[in-house]
């Protein structure tokens, strides 16, 4: 009884602070009605949520766990809507406002299904899983929104934002744990959860190159052009809430991959004036730029266009170069599976955190002399 007392006081602390994040965000978005709608959809589906749960056995789930849920999806859009609210964006750029509350929305369902899935006849083990997953989404949402409200500011152009991309990594990373053949043991060490899932490993890779984008236009900042590397563009600010969910499962997921790292590395940098090469004062040669090159074929021969167009010749020269870059990121033969999707995957982010960490270098390097 002392247990299930403890756990009913958290839940009133919980409620407390939800409606209290709650209250705030419908005050921060107040006039943009489609992101009023998404908040009341949310907090109507964790509602019955809660109402589920509390019929459900605690050796499944506890409501705790689903207020917890709740609490970090509130925090997290509240802070994303504080940045938007102080930049002017909210009211001025509705639809990127709208676009960039994408991943909490796809946590919300994730939350959904994961108790779906729980309200079955699951034995212990696999239902610790599954609580697993949820709080590695969690912990995930929570670091991809910190870092999409760093880089977000008020775009100069007046694009519209990019299509939704499907974001796939939460239900990605649960599968892996639940095929996982060993002890997941922690359901809350969110080192050992990423330890077992490749997805997750990626994840991490992704925040890691993002961190790396924000770390340079610093740099840039303080340097002798006074500029940003890779400019914040409605475009590049859908590729940071983004990219870290994004899984390459297949051709088509990993063609999201590679626009998100061509709208990075050659649309956001300047295109045919890449601002990170010497020419145009940056600090790099185009002998360090192998990754660029890489990138800009895959999406041009491969991901996006067809590379079986142009003259018999142009095309078998083409399939010669696409052929090394696949090999120069790991792959022997063309990609068919889905762990060649993944380790085409790892292995472009691998190589963009080492360009980043050798422009940061070079630029140190540069202002040293």
């Amino acid at each position: 009884m002392k247990h299930l007392a403890r756990i009913l006081d958290d839940e009133k602390k919980y409620s407390l602070h939800i409606n209290t994040a709650r209250s705030q965000l419908l005050q921060q978005t107040w006039g943009n009605q489609a992101i009023q709608k998404m908040i009341n959809e949310q907090a109507a589906l964790f509602d019955s949520l809660s109402i589920r749960v509390a019929a459900m056995g605690f050796d499944k789930i506890n409501s705790q766990l689903i207020a917890q849920s709740e609490l970090a999806l509130e925090i997290t859009s509240t802070r994303l809507a504080d940045k938007m609210n102080n930049i002017g964006l909210m009211t001025q750029r509705e639809m990127l406002s709208v676009r960039l509350f994408e991943v909490p929305n796809i946590y919300s369902e994730f939350v959904r299904q994961t108790t779906d899935k729980l309200a079955t006849n699951v034995v212990p083990d696999i239902a610790s899983r599954l609580r697993s997953s949820l709080n590695l989404a969690e912990y995930q949402m929570l670091g991809i929104v910190d870092i999409t409200s760093t880089f977000i500011v008020m775009p100069d152009d007046d694009d519209e934002p990019e299509d939704k991309r499907i974001l796939n990594a939460p239900l990605i990373q649960q599968q892996e744990l639940l095929c996982y053949r060993g002890n997941t043991q922690d359901e809350n060490d969110i080192n050992a959860l990423v330890a077992i899932s490749p997805t997750a490993r990626t994840e991490q890779k992704a925040h890691r190159v993002l961190d790396l984008i924000v770390l340079s236009n610093n740099a840039g900042r303080m340097s002798e052009n006074g500029e940003e590397f890779f400019k914040p563009t409605t475009c590049m600010m859908t590729v940071f809430a983004d990219l870290p969910w994004i899984s390459a499962t297949d051709k088509w997921r990993m063609a999201d991959v590679i626009d998100c790292l061509y709208f990075i590395f050659y649309e956001g940098a300047g295109k045919d004036k890449l601002r990170f090469i010497d020419k145009y004062g940056g600090p790099l040669t185009t002998n360090d730029c192998d990754l660029i090159w890489c990138i800009k074929h895959l999406r041009n021969k491969w991901g996006r266009h067809d590379i079986d167009h142009g003259s018999d010749n142009e095309i078998r020269k083409s399939w010669a170069v696409l052929s090394k870059q696949f090999q120069w990121l790991g792959l022997t033969s063309y990609p068919m599976s889905i762990q060649h999707y993944q380790l085409i995957h790892y292995k472009l982010l691998e190589l963009a955190e080492s360009f980043l960490l050798c422009m940061l270098n070079k630029l140190e390097l540069k202002k040293a002399s």
